[in-house]
């Protein structure tokens, strides 16, 4: 019986110490979040602080003035077929983002056909 008690305790002190050494662990894991937490936000606010610095000293009344001055054209809307600019590029096809864009296949075309005359002679290539 006195042995059992004697486990049950040894047991108990073990377990406490392991919970002790855990929950300090865990305090100072915490701690270093929360500074590391503390130090973006100080970095982020100096940021902005420096960003909006910099939106104060513009000087909005030139850059409304220019802003007016620049013939702006409205993207989408409806324009009559006469109307249209033609663009130089051709047919207009979709680039990697999905955007159209005219086709310059045929000037592609020819300037790489130089570069691989210029790198594969024609008895080369055949």
């Amino acid at each position: 019986m006195t042995a059992s008690v004697i486990i049950s305790i040894v047991a108990l002190i073990l377990m406490t110490a392991i919970g002790l050494v855990i929950a300090n662990t865990l305090s100072g894991a915490l701690a270093k979040a929360f500074l590391t937490l503390e130090r973006i936000d100080k970095r982020n606010s100096e940021a902005l602080q420096k960003t909006l610095d910099r939106l104060m000293t513009i000087d909005w009344e030139k850059f409304a003035a220019l802003r007016s001055v620049e013939d702006e054209t409205e993207e989408g809307g409806f324009s009559a077929p006469g109307e249209e600019e033609e663009e130089e590029g051709g047919q207009l096809v979709p680039n990697f983002l999905g955007r159209m864009v005219p086709s310059y296949t045929d000037d592609v075309s020819t300037e790489e056909q130089m570069l691989l005359n210029e790198d594969f002679p024609e008895e080369v290539r055949r």
